[in-house]
């Protein structure tokens, strides 16, 4: 086998096994209102932070394209496209640019309070997304939104970000190191 096919093999395989993640993970949830506190962006961050932008974009669009067909792997269990279209809708759409975000930082070997910043807008934009969904479909206020959808997950999301990206480095590393990725 060549070099670039075996390259190829390699991301292949590793945009399905983050996409697995995904699946895994995300379902995962502890219900605390209207938006449940899920492990959705820990695995986008953590696929994102191993995999670079291309990668993770590709494991993040089979992820969406499987639970909107219905697979049960969106939070709580649920999927469809209804799921998408709802009021947490936003949340999950919001894993793409989330996952462009932290991808281009890990193809650019950003690092330090850099990464932490764009971390940080990372989270925003997951937040922005969540939210302006959830007010079209709900009819709610921004203060309502921001009390229902954001406040209540601001600890647990920056908890969740450091340690998918702490993890998700590490894991670079060992593949870079055994040479599974450049």
């Amino acid at each position: 086998m060549n070099m670039k096919t075996k390259s190829k093999l390699s991301s292949m395989l590793q945009c399905s096994l983050f996409a697995a993640l995904l699946c895994v993970l995300s379902p995962l949830t502890i219900p605390v209102g209207a938006v449940p506190v899920s492990l959705g962006i820990f695995a986008v961050l953590l696929c994102s932070s191993v995999l670079g932008m291309r990668r993770s974009l590709v494991a993040v669009l089979v992820y969406i394209a499987l639970g909107a067909v219905g697979l049960p792997i969106f939070a709580g269990w649920q999927g469809g496209f209804g799921v998408l279209a709802g009021p947490t809708g936003g949340y999950i759409w919001s894993y793409i640019p989330v996952c462009a975000i932290i991808g281009r930082c890990n193809d650019m070997s950003v690092g330090g309070l850099s990464l932490a910043i764009w971390a940080a807008v990372a989270l925003c934009v997951c937040y922005v997304c969540g939210v302006l969904q959830y007010m079209a479909v709900s009819g709610a206020s921004i203060f309502t939104a921001l009390a229902v959808c954001v406040y209540p997950f601001v600890i647990f999301d920056t908890a969740k970000v450091w340690a998918a990206l702490f993890v998700g480095r590490r894991i670079r590393i060992a593949l870079i190191k055994n040479g599974f990725t450049e």
